[in-house]
């Protein structure tokens, strides 16, 4: 794959990963022109990337060995991970709870409060991130799983698609809280979460969830 847009071929092959098909892809890169704005900002971190002296990513070499194999012939890769907040790991620096950036207000307070009346290890966790998009199938099918899984749920829907969620679900949901914004971090390292259901694509959410210890889907 020559990383041409947009996507034409049926399928694609990346080491370490199964055949891809265009929609197991990120939205913004197989639905080419959807989020224009978040298009422009991984296209212009790339562009000059050939002349780097060094590339440094946020990985571990033991967690995907073949995938960095392939990318140090290419480039001068090193992988300098886990780039994570300090409460993910060791914790010897004391404030290091965030990543210092935050899409909205950051009050914390409602979340623990329903987290705290949870039985540890029962919440299931589901987010997708500020650019995935999923379709109204999708989100209702999600909807039905969660409901009919009878897990206690925290789910990160936002504004714009609430109105793809089943018609009542949200009144509905006896075991489970939907919310348009969550403090990731802070939620997660809460003791009541069994399962993590994540897009995994181009962030930190893999490695957080591997430092946390928690099961991820």
């Amino acid at each position: 794959y020559a990383g041409e847009l947009p996507l034409t071929q049926s399928e694609y092959l990346l080491p370490g990963l199964p055949k891809l098909a265009p929609g197991d892809l990120p939205s913004f890169l197989y639905k080419y022109g959807s989020y224009p704005g978040y298009f422009d900002i991984v296209v212009n971190q790339f562009a000059n990337i050939g002349k780097a002296d060094w590339i440094l990513a946020n990985s571990i070499y033991e967690l995907e060995p073949e995938v960095v194999d392939w990318l140090v012939k290419i480039w001068p890769l090193k992988t300098i991970g886990p780039s994570v907040p300090s409460m993910l790991l060791d914790k010897r620096l004391k404030d290091d709870k965030e990543y210092g950036v935050s899409l909205s207000d950051p009050n914390t307070e409602f979340y623990i409060k329903w987290l705290n009346d949870k039985p540890k290890g029962s919440v299931v966790y589901a987010s997708f991130g500020s650019m995935a998009g999923l379709s109204e199938e999708q989100t209702q099918e999600l909807a039905l799983g969660l409901k009919d899984s009878e897990s206690y749920f925290l789910w990160v829907v936002r504004e714009c698609d609430q109105s793809k969620l089943p018609k009542g679900f949200v009144e509905s949901s006896k075991k489970g809280l939907i919310v348009t914004w969550c403090p990731q971090l802070l939620v997660l390292t809460h003791g009541s979460f069994r399962l993590f259901c994540n897009t995994l694509w181009l962030g930190t959410r893999p490695l957080e969830a591997l430092s946390i210890g928690g099961s991820v889907d």
